[in-house]
């Protein structure tokens, strides 16, 4: 009859264990991020009709726009040199036509 008393302690050693381990340890599922706020998933890429560098940035980052709202002012210097260069070829090509015309 005295292994009884050992049965029992050893049952009850084991029952702590258990207690213990489920207690003290940490979340079940490592990989789930949890918290409260806002998520937003719709991203919306955004492209000009021609290449340059930005001059001036007119929304920010969550504010709405349509279709058709001015977001961004490029720099022209570039574009605009390049307009001119090709008028002076044009002007130059027109100007040897008519000479190899004559």
């Amino acid at each position: 009859m005295k292994k009884t008393p050992f049965i029992l302690s050893i049952m009850f050693v084991v029952f702590l264990i258990v207690v213990f381990s489920t207690v003290f340890s940490g979340p079940e599922n490592v990989d789930v991020v949890s918290g409260n706020g806002r998520i937003e998933a719709t991203e919306i890429g955004i492209s000009a009709k021609v290449a340059g560098r930005v001059e001036e940035i007119y929304v920010s980052e969550g504010d709405r726009v349509t279709a058709g709202d001015v977001v961004a002012k490029l720099d022209t210097t570039t574009i605009n040199s390049q307009l001119q260069q090709a008028k002076a070829h044009r002007v130059a090509s027109t100007d040897r036509r008519e000479h190899q015309d004559r």
